[in-house]
């Protein structure tokens, strides 16, 4: 037997940067990177071709905080982990998901 204390379950951090379809790569502005955080525990990691929904917010005026919350529907086109000491980031470069996906 060890006498190390057992390693403790890390939380989880998505971060879903938006790509347009006709981008190159994802945008750099900070409104187009959502990030949600769960506690230690089981939580499911989508993989390259999943669809999501999740909330994000719209820019919908001149101001830079003129928006609205919204939910969006996006399809993962790739993903790269980064394990921290305390907590394991995933990010997720997404695009619009299809209409037919989502059936």
């Amino acid at each position: 037997m060890s006498d190390n204390p057992p390693l403790q379950v890390p939380a989880v951090m998505f971060e879903f940067h938006y790509k347009p379809q006709d981008g190159t790569r994802p945008r750099g502005e900070l409104e187009n990177t959502d990030r949600l955080e769960w506690a230690a525990g089981g939580v499911p990691i989508p993989t390259v071709g999943d669809t999501v929904s999740y909330d994000s917010w719209e820019h919908t005026g001149p101001g830079p905080t003129d928006g609205r919350d919204i939910v969006v529907a996006r399809r993962i086109l790739s993903r790269h982990f980064y394990v921290h000491k305390d907590h394991i980031c995933v990010y997720f470069v997404v695009s619009d998901a299809i209409g037919a996906e989502m059936r």
